[in-house]
């Protein structure tokens, strides 16, 4: 009976979500780049592409093309090389080719899936071994003693990846030798993905490739990750056995043939800017992992932060009872994309984080907002209670309240203040709590930012419904209802305030953020208040560019405006009215 191969489930993962949530914070590619872009970069001219003939090319790959991958190499010949229509044909064909029912294999792990999968169709579950990393604080180790004792008799193939996906773990030189001693005392073929070689950051040296310090060394590179080309699908083996590779080329023969032509052309021009390509992807990872370090490190409670000496992944720990449910949450909930370590082969408490693209900020940014909005909001200085609707029963009562506790009312309604009526509606709502000891007003504010160029829209003054004005000199701000998401906040308050049509708005969930502020009420005198501040950007189309009035929406024994009047303000004080 065929057993069945297991499922591919990371690529399963990546099929259901990559295109469909809109922050992708696990890519494991670097950022990419356009043909003509690429053309410009390596010299060449578009017109090339458009002359190239469409028909079979060679089995093993261009003599031009497998000459340029043998540059980068110390030992190698073009002849060394085998082109391949994607990296992952290399892991198929080579586990095919080298493997028989009962051998053992031995993958480093956490792994890509398929480096376990496919040997495990061929040679059975129970005879693929994992030679695991363990987490060392902030750092990954790995033990050759440990490595040692995974390996017997039956031991055909070890598999390593250097740079590592997930860790990101780069080896020593002397940690390399030892371990290429050792596959060759116990006379192992040894896989090598060094599909990151190349990334290495923060001026750590390339380590030299296997190809050229073991004979049995069988190496997989292409240009999906360093080079930031996954579209052209474009890799290769480096083999210099050349039974081995007579026998690879026989298995290649049964998945693709030959390369496609135009890969092959557009690859050729990938080595030739593989400098510049190079030098930028690391300057990418590099920037991005001072934002990631920033990020993860400021949330304990939640990460384990464990950065990447190469490539542009890592692996965090993830302080939850299942990164999987959790993932799965951060989708609905975030649009937030991350990797849980079971499809990486890993434990339910690791996810992966890929830092090669340059909007990774961006995102990073939309998961911070929604951490910010998920988590509990600081409460006031500690009291001895809070004092909501169910403690007044009605306007008197609240105004008995506030006198006990030394709080002067005689002159609230007058002005530009408000009454307290008005403060006992905004407690019959939930808009507002009070506290004593002393007596404190709590209160949650959406404030959105909304921009015209380099203007700012602030909300001058406010007109109440008995003819009484007060100034603002604040953006469009708005008390959050129990229960409501700061965001859905934001959109109610320019639909009220500015009396528009929802779809006139758009909301900008990476921008949130939150401040508190303790200061005296101006609209209850004498009553001191804890606002805390959620502060969100909006985009609104069809705004006049001059100063403009408007009609709430919202008017009602709770609120006594009526209308609002507007102007723009140059951006000068860098945001310093947000939260006041």
């Amino acid at each position: 009976m065929t057993m069945q191969i297991s499922p591919f489930g990371i690529e399963e993962y990546f099929a259901q979500y990559e295109f469909n949530v809109p922050h992708l914070l696990c890519a494991s590619d670097c950022e990419s780049l356009p043909v003509q872009e690429l053309l410009d970069l390596a010299g060449m001219d578009l017109a090339g592409l458009g002359r190239l003939h469409l028909g079979y090319t060679e089995s093993q790959g261009h003599p031009d093309l497998r000459a340029a991958i043998a540059g980068r190499y110390k030992a190698v010949a073009a002849d060394d090389v085998i082109v391949l229509t994607a990296p992952e044909e290399g892991i198929y064909i080579t586990m095919r080719t080298l493997l028989e029912p009962e051998d053992e294999v031995v993958v480093l792990s956490p792994a890509y899936a398929s480096l376990q999968n496919v040997a495990a169709h061929i040679c059975g579950p129970e005879n693929v071994h994992e030679w695991r990393f363990e987490p060392a604080g902030t750092q990954w180790q790995l033990s050759l003693a440990k490595l040692e004792s995974l390996l017997n008799r039956r031991t055909r193939l070890l598999v390593i990846n250097f740079p590592h996906n997930p860790t990101g773990y780069l080896p020593s030189p002397e940690f390399q030798a030892a371990l290429i001693r050792l596959a060759r005392h116990h006379d192992l073929w040894l896989f090598s993905d060094e599909m990151y070689r190349g990334l290495e950051l923060h001026g750590r040296a390339t380590l030299p490739s296997a190809a050229g310090l073991y004979e049995k060394a069988i190496v997989l590179a292409g240009l999906s990750k360093v080079h930031g080309l996954p579209g052209l699908r474009s890799g290769w083996l480096v083999v210099r056995n050349p039974d081995m590779r007579r026998r690879l080329i026989g298995w290649k023969h049964y998945t693709s043939i030959c390369p496609p032509a135009p890969s092959e052309w557009l690859a050729l021009a990938a080595l030739r800017a593989q400098d510049k390509l190079i030098a930028r992807n690391r300057a990418i990872i590099e920037r991005n992992l001072e934002v990631a370090g920033s990020f993860f490190t400021a949330r304990p409670e939640l990460f384990t932060w464990r950065p990447q000496m190469a490539g542009s992944v890592a692996l965090i720990g993830l302080h939850k009872p299942s990164a999987t449910a959790y993932c799965a949450q951060l989708i609905q909930e975030a649009g937030v994309l991350l990797l849980p370590g079971p499809y990486l082969g890993y434990d339910d408490h690791h996810v992966r984080v890929g830092t090669g693209r340059a909007d990774f900020p961006h995102h990073l940014a939309a998961y911070a907002a929604y951490l910010d909005r998920s988590a509990p909001a600081p409460r006031p200085v500690p009291v001895e209670r809070i004092f909501s609707a169910a403690d007044f029963a009605d306007v008197a009562a609240l105004r008995q309240w506030l006198q006990a506790r030394g709080v002067d009312v005689s002159t609230w309604g007058r002005d530009s203040t408000k009454s307290v009526g008005n403060l006992w509606n905004e407690i019959q709502h939930g808009e507002t709590r009070l506290a004593e000891n002393p007596p404190l007003r709590y209160v949650d504010v959406v404030q959105v930012i909304v921009r015209r160029d380099d203007h700012l829209l602030i909300e001058a003054r406010q007109a109440f419904n008995d003819g009484r004005s007060r100034k603002r000199d604040r953006p469009p701000s708005e008390k959050l209802r129990p229960g409501e998401d700061p965001l859905q906040a934001a959109a109610r308050c320019l639909e009220e305030e500015l009396d528009i049509a929802p779809e006139r708005i758009t909301i900008h969930p990476d921008s949130y953020h939150r401040k508190q502020v303790h200061t005296d009420s101006v609209s209850y005198p004498g009553m001191k208040s804890c606002y805390q501040f959620h502060i969100v950007a909006a985009n609104v189309t069809g705004l006049p560019e001059t100063a403009f009035v408007t009609a709430e929406q919202a008017t009602g024994p709770g609120d006594p405006v009526s209308r609002h009047y507007w102007i723009w303000r140059k951006d000068v004080a860098g945001n310093k009215q947000l939260g006041q």
